[in-house]
């Protein structure tokens, strides 16, 4: 395997330590690289030959490895050393954390997640901690999605849905990629199947916190339901968690008025 020949081929401890750790991140840089490297090690230096290596490539504005080699190197670190995995990951979305915090200026969550480099930085973090540990994790990562729902920005939820994928099929989990992927792509073409089972499992969870997000996700769940009776309890319980969100209180009237004229 691709691990076999870099250990095989790349004598010198450091140089091989980094590259198969360089394996973790998504995209490389040389602050990336020093992250992962002793404090005393020359971090240009060793970006420059980690990006001289045959295995690496320009992908797109950043460095990364071939995604066979990449996906073949995870899968061994992975099963070697999961206790080694989870301090690399967790290292390595604490990097990028600080990085997004750099980035936050007065305001708060709703402000910055308007800035689509402090959400890039939020996608990587969320990433590796749940590589690291994804049951802990995922439900810090559905806050900021429950944010970006109450706000309708289904091209923004993108990422953090195909990231949760990719984690998924790397880790042998699938519980919430799948459907979130579905439920986005089901109301940016506004079609009526595909989203409802997500908003169903996101809803019986208590993640999210905020009661304005979480009256949101309980409206569009009301929205799509079949059956007008579960369609009122959504809109109830929409009302309930946000008393001044006027879009459920008119699909509540819009079912009632229904109801009305079948009887």
């Amino acid at each position: 395997g691709s691990e076999m020949c870099i250990r095989d081929s790349i004598k010198d401890p450091i140089q091989r330590k980094l590259a198969l750790q360089a394996a973790l991140p998504r995209k490389l840089d040389k602050d990336i690289i020093a992250c992962l490297l002793p404090e005393e090690a020359d971090a240009t230096a060793l970006f420059d030959w980690l990006k001289s290596r045959p295995f690496v490539q320009k992908r797109g504005g950043h460095w990364a490895y071939h995604p066979i080699v990449r996906d073949t190197m995870l899968r061994h670190q992975r099963e070697i050393s999961p206790i080694d995995w989870e301090t690399i990951h967790l290292q390595l979305a604490d990097w990028y954390k600080q990085r997004a915090t750099r980035l936050q200026t007065e305001g708060d969550r709703d402000v910055w997640i308007e800035d689509e480099d402090w959400r890039i930085l939020q996608v990587e973090k969320y990433f590796h901690q749940l590589c690291a540990n994804y049951k802990k994790y995922l439900s810090e990562l559905m806050q900021d999605v429950g944010l970006l729902f109450s706000k309708y920005e289904w091209d923004n939820v993108l990422p953090f849905a195909v990231s949760i994928l990719e984690v998924e099929k790397l880790i042998g989990i699938f519980e919430w990629g799948a459907s979130l992927n579905q439920c986005i792509a089901a109301m940016m073409s506004d079609k009526s199947e595909g989203a409802l089972d997500f908003l169903k499992k996101i809803n019986k969870t208590r993640w999210i916190r905020n009661s304005v997000h979480q009256s949101v996700l309980f409206n569009s769940q009301g929205v799509y339901e079949k059956e007008k009776v579960d369609q009122l309890i959504c809109f109830d319980k929409s009302i309930e968690l946000n008393p001044q969100f006027d879009v459920a209180y008119k699909n509540r009237g819009i079912i009632y008025l229904s109801l009305i004229h079948i009887s």
